[in-house]
C-alpha cells in the first residue's frame, strides 16, 4: 500500500501538476488579456482534475458522474473503471488505518493489564509471598486462571488478522484493476 500510495503521490506531483504547470506558465505569458489568462487558468484547472483521475474527460469541474455507470460495453477508454479502481485501493488504505487501530487498542490493554499483574506480583513479594499467585487454597486459584490468560485475547487477534488478509485481497484486486485500466 505504501508503494502505491508513494507512487501516486509522484505521479500527481511530477507528472499533472508540474507538467500542467508549465504549459500553463507559457500559455500565461502569451495571454495579452484577463479574459486569455482566466480561460488559460480553466484550461490548466481543467486539465489537472482529468490528469489527476479527479473528473472525466467531458466531465465540467464541479459536474457529477451520474452516466458513468453506462459507460461499460463501449469500445473507448473507461476513465470511470479507472477512478473506481483507485477509489477501492484508497478506500482500502483508510479501512487498514482503522484496523491499526483496534490493533493499538488490544495492545494498550494488554500492556495495562500486564502492568496490573506485576504490580500485583511486587506487592505479593513485598509481602513476602511468591511473584505469582497460588493455584490451591485462599481463593488464589481464580486470581492464577487470570494470570495465566493471554494478556491480549487470541479471538481478537484471529478477527484482526482475517480483517488484515481481507483488505489486501481487496487492495491486490484493486491495483490491479487500476493498473490494468492505466493504458486507456
Amino acid at each position: 500500500m505504501s508503494h502505491f500510495a508513494t507512487n501516486l503521490q509522484y505521479y500527481i506531483q511530477f507528472e499533472v501538476m508540474e507538467a500542467s504547470w508549465q504549459d500553463f506558465y507559457r500559455r500565461a505569458a502569451a495571454c495579452s488579456d484577463l479574459d486569455s489568462l482566466i480561460a488559460a487558468h480553466q484550461d490548466h484547472l481543467a486539465t489537472l482534475l482529468r490528469k489527476a483521475l479527479l473528473a472525466a474527460p467531458g466531465e465540467a469541474a464541479g459536474g457529477g458522474g451520474a452516466e458513468a455507470g453506462g459507460a461499460e460495453g463501449g469500445g473507448g477508454p473507461n476513465p470511470e473503471a479507472l477512478r473506481t479502481a483507485l477509489k477501492d485501493a484508497l478506500s482500502n488504505m483508510v479501512a487498514l488505518r482503522a484496523v491499526a487501530g483496534r490493533l493499538e487498542e488490544a495492545v494498550v490493554g494488554g500492556s495495562r493489564l500486564v502492568a496490573t499483574r506485576a504490580a500485583a506480583a511486587r506487592k505479593r513479594i513485598a509481602g513476602g509471598g511468591w511473584g505469582v499467585a497460588a493455584d490451591g487454597g485462599g481463593g488464589g486459584g481464580a486470581a492464577a486462571a487470570a494470570a495465566s490468560e493471554p494478556a491480549i485475547p487470541p479471538g481478537l487477534l484471529l478477527d484482526i488478522r482475517r480483517v488484515l488478509a481481507d483488505l489486501a485481497a481487496q487492495h491486490h484486486r484493486a491495483v490491479a484493476e487500476f493498473t490494468d485500466n492505466l493504458p486507456e
